[in-house]
């Protein structure tokens, strides 16, 4: 099947699904009765924004000179960042150059952005949703330029995909939209929060179910394949996980929320690559200073010394703090 065809019908198990954004398992309900009931403008709130986006390791610690694919894009109107997932094409071990799933990133929070101050009279909520759904179709136009006569093998011709996450501010209130393993963190009272649900979690689960081994190519490989055309922005599957491809489907893994903001609340977007330090600072103590200082480039400089200590390539970084 050709990317063209399976971006317009997708896949065999998909082909039927109809995204309902009414949902409470997609979009949250409360979201179009809170811009209902709003008849004054709330109050602006003052916040300090910090961001940071970081390269891998991969040429200190690996044979694999891996580019970058995150992205972020910062403003009055919209915090966004975005990991390009997909890997593909790939020959061997090499990357292409351009990254596809790089452009796609970078196209991808440009149109969130484009799209939030389009739609500035929409609650701020509800333009966030329908920015989401507009960079899906930003990255459905970039794999038909790129894939338009290649026919998916889902290992070496992929969909270029996207993860992400991003925040808004609306008066004292503050609504986040999520897909695939791109988070949102809520600082408080030195505690560290995760809002949102990392959707790829049961995807080791999977490989472990198939007994994968470190070094077995073959196995890898047809893992993969399985992945990206079974389970990737599959509703029906019980591993699914969401990513920006361009399918229709994966506007149903949009997750979404809200929360006040109390002083002192420090909220954090990033991708996967700040995970392990997270994980890491919390075991030493649960502080972590340079987010409680909402300094998002020395956060992001501690993860990257913890992975050069670890003698790790780690993963792209890209870090967003809102510092209220």
């Amino acid at each position: 099947m050709s990317a063209q065809a399976l971006l317009k019908h997708n896949s065999r198990l998909r082909d039927n699904v109809v995204t309902d954004l009414s949902t409470p398992n997609s979009i949250s309900r409360a979201f179009a009765a809170q811009g209902a009931q709003r008849d004054v403008a709330p109050k602006p709130l003052v916040v300090r924004r910090s961001t940071c986006l970081a390269s891998n390791l991969s040429s200190r610690f690996s044979r694999i000179d891996k580019p970058c694919e995150d992205a972020i894009w910062d403003s009055d109107t919209v915090s966004v960042i975005a990991d390009g997932t997909t890997r593909a094409p790939m020959v061997g071990e090499s990357y292409p150059s351009p990254s596809p799933s790089a452009v796609a990133a970078k196209r991808f929070v440009r149109a969130v952005d484009s799209h939030m101050r389009s739609n500035h009279h929409l609650p701020k909520s509800t333009a966030l949703i329908d920015a989401f759904v507009h960079g899906n179709q930003v990255v459905a136009d970039v794999n038909r330029s790129r894939l338009l006569d290649t026919n998916l093998d889902y290992l070496n011709n992929d969909l270029a995909g996207v993860v992400a996450a991003a925040a808004v501010i609306e008066g004292d209130k503050l609504h986040y939209a999520q897909i695939g393993d791109a988070n949102i963190y809520l600082y408080r009272d030195g505690k560290l929060i995760q809002l949102t649900d990392t959707q790829t979690d049961k995807s080791s689960d999977y490989r472990r179910s198939r007994g994968y081994k470190t070094g077995d190519k073959e196995l890898d490989n047809q893992i993969r394949i399985e992945m990206r055309s079974e389970i990737r922005n599959n509703p029906s599957h019980p591993l699914s996980f969401g990513v920006m491809t361009g399918e229709q489907s994966a506007l149903g893994f949009i997750r979404t929320g809200t929360i006040e903001i109390e002083p002192g609340d420090r909220f954090l977007i990033a991708t996967d690559g700040l995970e392990k330090y997270l994980e890491h600072a919390v075991k030493q103590g649960g502080s972590i200073p340079e987010l409680e200082a909402g300094d998002s480039p020395a956060l992001v400089q501690a993860a990257i010394n913890l992975n050069i200590e670890r003698k790790s390539a780690g993963d792209d970084i890209a870090a967003t703090i809102i510092a209220a």
